[in-house]
């Protein structure tokens, strides 16, 4: 029996739900992402004033929760448009059957005044943003329409010298024979170690990162996070030098439901909105022993830094979904990082008014909006941040042989070791997790008969 996903997500579900309760009651959930996301120096540069916008695009992506009851996917369908075109908007208030005249018009104009107030706060805060932002920064004139700022807490959760934000956190997992299931209930435990892909296929993947000409942030907002993804259609896998793992199946015959939620009609051209960045240092040999890049490695890289932040996420999660995979033979392994929890606080998102109960939403039935396929469930409050990530343990020969080629362990991303070190783990700033809160039902009320 290896060690699962489950003897990760345990330890630290149960510290970070314990030390983050939510203050007002409601209802939290901790999740794994799915993914990880690896957060650069050059994706939220301060003195490009892009830090609260790149933030807001981050936590305003439409979470699913996956089936293993340990992680989340997100999917881009933004919150803001899903909660004012398809949720606010449209609202009427519900009355009750054979209510009088009193209590009609006391429930109509409550609810009109929560709606009017609601409407305000998203207006309001488009306007701040459009108009030069909230709390002294300054928002770029490239900020997309329907934008919506969010606003963390800390703000500067992406300085990773400022000790008075993080602190230090440390477990351990362990695969204990005596908690496997019976031999006639087998259950296989996801592989935990993602490996990176060989120069074969990263170089098929140049055309999806190629950038024939700059075009404004504007013009990216609905067509380029996902139409470079067509670009996968052409990916073949490539038998690697030996020793190598199983075969995946062919890129074009996976379901990029994650990140493909809105197919398009088109493929657009691939552009890069900050074409003047630096490599990215903690993308490189960030940890002593990384091994040197290949020059198509270097090429793929090279191009992959210049990348929008979600663009880098989307890109990444496909090759994710496909890139080799091997289980953890070692029995126990020892996990510290130094972590940092961001709240996500969305002034433009009314929680009087998601919470009021006397509403309905015309062709909708109650709760068919928060359905856990597709519909609004649970929205993130905070994200869960660590750098300085390392995994120490006696390592087994395979697990040797994987570390040389690993890209992440579990949702922690790595960087591959050639050398024979005990450590193995990631310098830079990465988002893990999420605390999610559970939305009530919405709409909470069936259309009237």
């Amino acid at each position: 029996m290896a060690i699962s996903l489950d003897s990760l997500y345990a330890p630290v579900n149960d510290f970070f739900l314990k030390k983050f309760q939510s203050t007002d009651g409601s209802p939290m959930l901790f999740r794994f992402d799915q993914y990880g996301i690896k957060i650069s120096d050059e994706d939220y540069d301060p003195a490009a004033h892009n830090v609260q916008e790149v933030f807001s695009d981050l936590v305003n992506r439409m979470p699913i929760l996956s089936t293993d009851a340990a992680t989340v996917i997100f999917i881009d369908k933004p919150i803001d448009e899903y909660y004012h075109q398809i949720i606010l908007k449209p609202s009427l208030p519900s009355l009750p059957p054979g209510a009088d005249e009193s209590t009609r018009e006391s429930l109509q104009n409550t609810f009109a005044s929560l709606k009017n107030e609601a409407i305000r706060d998203y207006e309001d805060t488009y306007s701040q943003a459009r108009g030069g932002g909230t709390g002294g920064e300054v928002v770029s004139a490239a900020v997309p329409e329907l934008f919506r700022l969010s606003t963390p807490t800390p703000r500067n959760w992406y300085d990773r010298t400022n000790a008075e934000i993080w602190e230090k956190y440390s477990f351990s997992i362990t695969d204990d024979p005596a908690k496997a299931p019976p031999v006639s209930q087998p259950v296989a435990p996801k592989p935990l170690w993602k490996l990176r892909l060989n120069d074969a296929q990263m170089a098929q993947l140049m055309p999806a990162l190629v950038a024939p000409e700059p075009v404004k942030p504007t013009v990216l907002l609905n067509n380029v996070k996902l139409a470079r993804l067509n670009a996968f259609s052409m990916i073949q896998p490539v038998a690697a030098a030996a020793p190598a793992p199983a075969a995946k199946p062919a890129i074009a015959n996976m379901a990029f439901h994650n990140v493909l939620a809105h197919g398009l009609n088109a493929p657009v051209a691939l552009t890069t909105v900050k074409p003047a960045l630096q490599a990215n240092a903690l993308l490189l040999n960030s940890v002593e022993g990384t091994p040197t890049r290949t020059p198509v490695q270097q090429r793929f890289h090279s191009a992959f830094d210049r990348l929008r932040l979600l663009d880098k996420i989307n890109l990444t999660n496909a090759i994710k979904d496909v890139a080799p995979t091997q289980p953890v033979s070692t029995n126990t392994i020892n996990i510290n990082f130094d972590y940092c929890l961001v709240r996500i606080d969305r002034g433009w998102f009314s929680s009087l008014f998601v919470d009021n109960r006397n509403w309905y939403i015309p062709g909708y039935k109650r709760g068919e909006l928060s359905a856990s396929e597709g519909g609004l469930a649970v929205i993130p409050s905070a994200m869960l941040l660590v750098k300085n990530l390392r995994l120490t343990a006696n390592w087994s020969g395979d697990d040797l042989n994987n570390i040389k080629a690993a890209t992440a362990f579990g949702p922690f991303n790595v960087d591959a070791q050639q050398d024979t070190s005990t450590d193995v783990g990631h310098d830079g700033i990465q988002v893990v997790g999420w605390l999610l809160q559970k939305l009530p039902t919405l709409p909470s009320n069936d259309p009237p008969s």
